[in-house]
């Protein structure tokens, strides 16, 4: 029994949260990746009012945490040309993932590959605080707080710090 559970802590020690991007190549040919992301990845279509847009936005939520961060990436790239209803539901979507996952954020997000642009950590800056500021108006620190608080209890000691300096970043937006 003792042995068990040594093995049980060891695994659960090593556990990976998340998942950085991985070479995108190896994204575009797996069969578990939708036609539609890999065709959003060539340019084949834009961002619009379009469902094929919301099929990606979708994805985000995926259990699957070997192509998770192919998604991101493809959100990350349509936070720059959305606007209208489909601006709306991507700032939901990401402030949700945001939210739910923040092990997964932060390994993406700062990953240092070369697909993951600084300019997504902005993106994902400005989406966040935009659904905050709209679902919770004139609560926004309170609400951000609690947000906080509980991200910080799901996250893994290794993201912590980045998990709250995009926080302060937040903060500095009220």
């Amino acid at each position: 029994m003792r042995y068990l559970l040594i093995i049980l802590f060891v695994i659960l020690t090593f556990q990976s949260t998340g998942q950085a991007l991985s070479d995108v190549k190896s994204y575009l040919v797996r069969r578990d990746v939708s036609t539609v992301a890999k065709e959003f990845y060539h340019g084949k279509f834009k961002v619009a009012d379009d469902s094929r847009i919301g099929d990606i936005i979708d994805s985000v939520a995926t259990h699957n945490n070997a192509t998770r961060p192919f998604y991101l990436l493809l959100v990350s790239r349509m936070m720059a040309q959305a606007d209208g209803a489909i601006a709306e539901v991507l700032c939901s979507s990401c402030e949700q993932f945001f939210e739910e996952k923040p092990d997964e954020f932060i390994e993406f997000l700062y990953s240092n590959k070369g697909q993951v642009y600084e300019n997504f950590k902005k993106d994902w800056l400005e989406a966040v605080y935009s659904e905050i500021a709209m679902s919770h108006e004139g609560e926004e620190k309170q609400s951000i707080e609690l947000l906080e608080k509980g991200a910080l209890k799901k996250c893994h000691l290794k993201n912590k710090k980045r998990l709250q300096a995009f926080y302060s970043e937040i903060y500095r937006k009220l």
